[in-house]
């Protein structure tokens, strides 16, 4: 059942005569499948005020209101033209979803852009008609005063307003608005009765029952990031022979090095990735109190994306995606990456130019908006996994034949291109979980099961302290580079976010050095983006060991480098 809004919002246009006319707007708010509908004699580019409204509330930090909503302009008979209702409208959506407070009686007017800003309507009042305007506004205010129940009606108008229509004009206190986010104070400015007053958001606290609402969704997703942090250590402790994987998880989260696994079903590569959100848990936390105010859900700053739930849509200009596009920064897990559709994956990478790799154009936050035990960058932690065939075999003939010709191969993997491998900087192959020897024998007394029930746990108990701790490894060596990295080229980054002049102030190359690398380009035909990435992994595992880069480390850091021969061949 629909729910009308109590706030009668008045607005001003101009008629077939061209005279000032009052419009009254009500909105009414129902359950049911998502419509915005805007009645009453609006012609297109008064109906364009959906997405100009839907986008400001957006943008203001508030939550637009799902289910069906009808805006009504009345008087019905006359044609309303222009954007002179987008603030009215906007207001009334926001009062009739308890968001904000109104007075009784208010009149409005003003334009909306996509970002929140309010702008005055050039076409509403002019100076060619200026004294008939004026004359025509104080009757229309005279009216309204009657309908009002208290000695002066609030009038919220554009910053740039005309203010020679409404200085000297008695019974009239009128607010001026610069953004939509402004409102936000609305309660607190009404309360001061405040002629002509400015708001200013940094001024003046919430509303209670605002800041109440923006607690509890903060509290609510503080509470699902500590439940699926205690889900992933679960998993995490359950994998088994595992160690070679679990290594590469540990370095890629060290160095934030974008990390695929190919494996076959049931080889746990999943769950193992996703045990990332346990050792990045403090991480996810700082980025969760950096970004709160602006936080709607969970998924913009913990992402597990699937094959189909990836669209690709035209926005500003650019193929983005509408997920990735509120992603602010954290783990973006990719599932079954080879099963993503060709126009996704062209989404994810233009985000990964925009976000995972720095271009030297310093498009990155200022690190003094950030508190000061903060340093965040705006950092995105690419995690995914697929299959190398359909059937899941091809790196396990132990297992089962693989009879997956090498045309099937290729169309299975034929949506990933080769810029898109050349981005990922660690490959590893995640071999199946050999089943344990069961115990068919039953215990000769029940103190042999409690015993073996005791180690069992003992030793679960052993597995969780091992995690707690190179949790702890992860997020000192990830500290490590971020002040290092400050030190020496003045950001708070990661390794996988340092470019090549950045990378050789801090890694001091030898000889030995130098030829490894020539070697690997020149043999292994390596482009020179992997050849940055060999860098900086080799940079990692010297920081996650704790000593100076070596040769050695570049040698493990190749076995990571390099696509496996099938994959490579399948797709050069």
């Amino acid at each position: 059942m629909g729910q009308s809004q109590h706030v009668n919002i008045f607005s001003l246009f101009r008629n077939h005569q061209q005279e000032l006319q009052l419009c009254n707007i009500s909105v009414c708010l129902s359950g049911g499948i998502n419509d915005f509908r805007i009645i009453g004699g609006a012609d297109s580019t008064v109906k364009e005020a959906r997405l100009r409204v839907k986008f400001a509330i957006r943008a203001a930090d508030f939550r637009f209101p799902s289910g069906k909503i009808i805006v009504n302009l009345s008087p019905v008979a006359q044609l309303k033209q222009g954007s002179t209702f987008d603030l009215p409208i906007a207001l009334a959506i926001l009062a009739a979803s308890k968001q904000i407070e109104l007075p009784s009686v208010c009149l409005s007017y003003g334009e909306l852009s996509l970002s929140g800003q309010v702008n005055d309507t050039g076409d509403l009042l002019s100076y060619r008609q200026y004294e008939a305007d004026k004359q025509q506004i104080k009757i229309i205010l005279d009216y309204i005063y009657k309908l009002a129940d208290f000695p002066k009606i609030k009038c919220y108008l554009p910053a740039d307003m005309k203010e020679e229509y409404w200085q000297n004009i008695k019974n009239c206190d009128y607010f001026s608005i610069s953004q939509l986010k402004d409102l936000h104070n609305l309660s607190a400015v009404i309360a001061n009765n405040g002629n002509n007053a400015s708001l200013a958001r940094s001024s003046i606290n919430l509303p209670d029952y605002q800041q109440e609402e923006i607690d509890s969704r903060q509290r609510s997703m503080l509470l699902s990031l500590e439940r699926q942090a205690q889900i992933a250590l679960d998993n995490y402790v359950e994998l088994k022979n595992m160690d070679f994987s679990k290594r590469s998880l540990h370095i890629a989260l060290a160095g934030g090095h974008p990390l695929l696994f190919i494996g076959s079903n049931g080889s746990g590569k999943t769950e193992l990735l996703h045990s990332a959100v346990y050792f990045l848990e403090n991480e996810l936390k700082q980025v969760w109190q950096t970004y709160n105010r602006e936080l709607r859900d969970l998924e913009q700053i913990l992402l597990d994306v699937g094959c189909l739930s990836l669209p690709g849509q035209l926005w500003n200009g650019q193929r983005q995606s509408g997920k990735l596009l509120k992603f602010k920064s954290g783990l973006l897990f990719l599932s079954e990456l080879n099963k993503f559709r060709s126009k996704s994956l062209l989404c994810l990478e233009e985000f990964w130019q925009r976000n995972l790799t720095y271009t030297g154009d310093n498009n990155f936050t200022d690190t003094s908006a950030v508190p000061s035990d903060v340093h965040l960058q705006p950092f995105c932690q690419l995690l995914c996994d697929m299959n190398p065939c359909p059937c899941g075999n091809l790196f396990e003939p132990w297992l089962a034949a693989c009879h997956c010709s090498e045309y099937r191969v290729k169309q299975f993997n034929q949506h990933i291109g080769g810029a898109l491998w050349d981005r990922l900087s660690m490959i590893c192959l995640v071999r199946r979980e050999e089943l344990p020897v069961l115990n068919i024998l039953p215990p000769n007394s029940l103190a042999e099961a409690v015993d073996d029930k005791t180690a069992l746990n003992k030793s679960k108990h052993d597995k969780i302290l091992l995690a707690e701790k190179m949790r702890d490894n992860i997020q000192k060596c990830r500290n490590f580079q971020r002040e290092r990295n400050y030190s020496l080229c003045h950001r708070y980054c990661l390794n996988a976010q340092l470019n090549l002049a950045e990378l050789s102030k801090i890694q001091v190359l030898t000889t030995e050095m130098q030829d490894f690398i020539n070697t690997m380009h020149y043999a292994r035909h390596l482009s020179f983006r992997r050849l940055l990435y060999l860098r900086a992994l080799a940079l990692t595992l010297a920081d996650f060991q704790g000593r100076e880069c070596n040769i050695q480390n570049f040698i493990e850091a190749a076995a990571y480098i390099e696509i496996p021969e099938e994959i490579q061949r399948e797709c050069a």
